[in-house]
């Protein structure tokens, strides 16, 4: 819930835990010895589980349409500037291939241009666009989704150029117009081309 995590190392003496109680008899380490502990991370940054931080009412949009591309077209039209893991993106689609789902040939790059949504993945180039664009920067298996319109001298927000043409985030009132079509590069590490 706060996404957060540690991970530690401790040689383990009997005297230095406390006795299960429960059912399973689980012992932990006595609060006056978890000094001892060699913290290899403590506290660190944990990825955002985006189903679990959504609101309800967000979530069971999500999760109210029989379609695997409908549930993960709503995941991204409301979870817009999060990072969203694959693992996410396997759950929202429950489908094999989950992945076909997200891209430009049919998937929800396709079916939420016309909304003015794009979608960036872990490519180079979408990775540049979110970073001009002040989103989080999609790291490897991840997407942000964001609205975008052409931005033009009354827009003082960042900006992105795509295609030749600048980009800005969209505000609630402005209407929607369609999206560019994102450059299709190599992935971080994956050799991989974007479809």
């Amino acid at each position: 819930y706060t996404s957060r995590w540690s991970a530690g190392l401790l040689r383990i003496t009997p005297e230095w835990l406390n006795q299960g109680n429960n059912r399973d008899l689980k012992m932990t380490v006595k609060a006056e010895h978890r000094k001892r502990i060699l913290w290899l991370w403590h506290n660190a940054e944990l990825p955002e589980n985006v189903l679990l931080h959504m609101s309800p009412t967000d979530r069971s949009a999500v999760f109210f349409h029989k379609s695997g591309q409908r549930r993960l077209d709503e995941l991204f039209r409301l979870a817009q500037g999060r990072r969203i893991g694959r693992n996410v993106v396997r759950t929202v689609a429950q489908q094999k291939d989950y992945m076909k789902r997200v891209r430009g040939n049919g998937g929800s790059r396709s079916s939420l241009r016309d909304e003015g949504i794009i979608i960036m993945g872990d490519y180079r180039a979408h990775q540049d666009i979110a970073r001009q664009l002040g989103l989080p920067v999609p790291g490897q298996g991840d997407f942000v989704s964001a609205r975008v319109i052409e931005a033009d001298d009354q827009h003082s927000k960042p900006h992105a150029v795509i295609d030749g043409t600048a980009w800005t985030l969209a505000s609630p009132g402005d209407i929607a117009t369609r999206a560019p079509i994102l450059p299709a590069h190599t992935a971080v590490g994956s050799g991989t081309e974007e479809g």
